[in-house]
C-alpha cells in the first residue's frame, strides 16, 4: 500500500460530524488560514505515521548464496550447484552448501525433510551442528559474520541406496532420494518473521539443482515439528577438532612412509594451486600442506583421505588464511579443486 492510499483511507475514516464540529468551533476570521494550516499538518502527520508503519511492517530481504560460486538462489530459475553424484554413489564436491545474507536476522530454524543437514560456523563463536534434521542457529547483530555460517546438505540416504542396492541407477532412485526440501523459519530482531524453503532436485545425469521460495508450513509438514538438535559444546568441539588433527597427522606420516605422494608430485599440486589463484587475480605469498580442518568423509564423499590434499594459503594484505582442497583419483596425475574458502 503506497502513501497516497494510506492518506485517502485515513481521511475517509473520519466521520463528517467531527469535521463540521471542528470547523464551526474555529472563529470565522481565522477559519480560512487555520483550514489551510490544519490540512497541511494533517497531511504531514499522516505521511510520517504512514512512513513509520511501512518501515516497521516491511520484512528485510533474505538472500541465500550457493557457497563456492557465490551465486544467489532464486525462485524464478534453478541454480545448478557444484556437486555431482554418479550411479555408483560416488560424490564429487558438495551438492548443496549455502549461507544466508540479510539484515536484522535474530535466528533461523532449519528443517530437512528427506536427507540430512549440518551447520559449520567459521567464526567458531557458535556451536556446530552435526548431522541432523532440525536445528536453530543464532545469527546475532554482526551481519559480516553471516557468510561464515555454512549449511551443508548431505544426501546420505541417496548414497546408501546407490551403493547398497543392486544395479541401482540415479534414474531408478525413489522419489524421496531425488527430491528434498529445507525449510527456513527466519526470525528478525524487530519481532517479525518469515518462512522460506530451498527445494533440491537431483537430475538423472547426477547434477543437483536448487531453487528458493517463500513457504507456508502445513499440517502435512511433520518434519518441521522435530526436536531441535543442540549445538556441540565448546569443549566437545575442541576435542573433536583435536582428534581430527591427530588422525590427520598420523595419516600424513603413513602417506609419507608409503610415498603415496612424492615431493615432486606435491610441488606439481602446489603449482596447480598457485595457478588457480593467479587465474582469480589473487596474490599468493605462501602455500603449505596443512592439517585437515574438517572431516573429509563428510565434505568430499567419493574421495578417500589419501585422495585429498588441503593447503593453507596466505594472500598479500590478506587478514585471514584461506584453505583449498584438491582431489585426485589417478595417483595425482590429474587433480581438481574440490573446495576453497576461509
Amino acid at each position: 500500500m503506497n502513501q497516497v492510499n494510506i492518506l485517502s483511507d485515513a481521511i475517509s475514516d473520519v466521520a463528517d460530524e467531527f469535521i463540521f464540529e471542528a470547523y464551526e468551533y474555529i472563529p470565522s476570521g481565522f477559519r480560512k488560514n487555520v483550514k489551510k494550516i490544519g490540512g497541511l499538518v494533517a497531511c504531514l502527520c499522516i505521511v510520517v505515521v504512514g512512513g513509520m508503519w511501512i518501515h516497521f511492517q516491511r520484512e528485510e530481504p533474505v538472500n541465500v548464496y550457493a557457497y563456492g560460486i557465490s551465486k544467489p538462489l532464486k525462485d524464478t530459475q534453478a541454480t545448478l550447484l557444484t556437486g555431482k553424484i554418479n550411479d555408483d554413489g560416488e560424490m564429487e564436491g558438495a551438492p548443496v552448501r549455502f549461507y544466508v545474507s540479510g539484515e536484522g536476522i535474530e535466528s533461523i530454524r532449519y528443517s530437512c525433510k528427506n536427507q540430512w543437514i549440518e551447520c559449520i560456523d567459521g567464526t567458531e563463536k557458535r556451536g556446530d551442528y552435526g548431522m541432523s534434521k532440525n536445528f536453530t542457529v543464532k545469527y546475532g547483530k554482526k551481519e559480516q559474520e553471516y557468510s561464515y555460517i555454512l549449511i551443508n546438505w548431505v544426501p546420505k540416504n541417496t548414497i546408501k541406496e546407490l551403493t547398497e542396492g543392486k544395479n541401482r541407477k540415479i534414474s531408478e532412485l525413489s522419489r524421496e532420494n531425488k527430491q528434498d526440501i529445507i525449510v527456513m523459519e527466519v526470525k528478525y530482531r524487530n519481532g517479525k518473521s518469515k518462512t522460506m524453503a530451498i527445494e533440491i532436485l537431483l537430475k538423472d545425469n547426477g547434477h543437483f539443482f536448487a531453487t528458493i521460495c517463500e513457504y507456508t508450513i502445513t499440517s502435512e509438514d511433520t518434519f518441521t515439528k522435530g526436536t531441535d538438535t543442540k549445538p556441540m559444546k565448546k569443549e566437545n568441539k575442541e576435542t573433536v577438532k583435536e582428534w581430527n588433527e591427530q588422525v590427520w597427522e598420523q595419516e600424513q606420516k603413513e602417506k609419507e612412509n608409503s610415498d603415496d605422494t612424492s615431493s615432486e608430485e606435491l610441488q606439481k599440486v602446489k603449482k596447480f594451486v598457485l595457478d588457480y589463484y593467479t587465474s582469480l587475480n589473487r596474490s599468493v605469498t605462501d602455500i603449505r600442506l596443512t592439517n585437515n580442518p574438517t572431516t573429509i568423509d563428510t565434505l568430499y564423499s567419493g574421495y578417500t583421505k589419501k585422495q585429498v590434499l588441503i593447503f593453507e594459503v596466505s594472500e598479500k594484505n590478506g587478514e585471514a588464511k584461506r584453505y583449498i582442497a584438491v582431489g585426485s583419483k589417478d595417483g595425482w596425475k590429474h587433480y581438481k579443486v574440490l573446495n576453497e574458502g576461509y
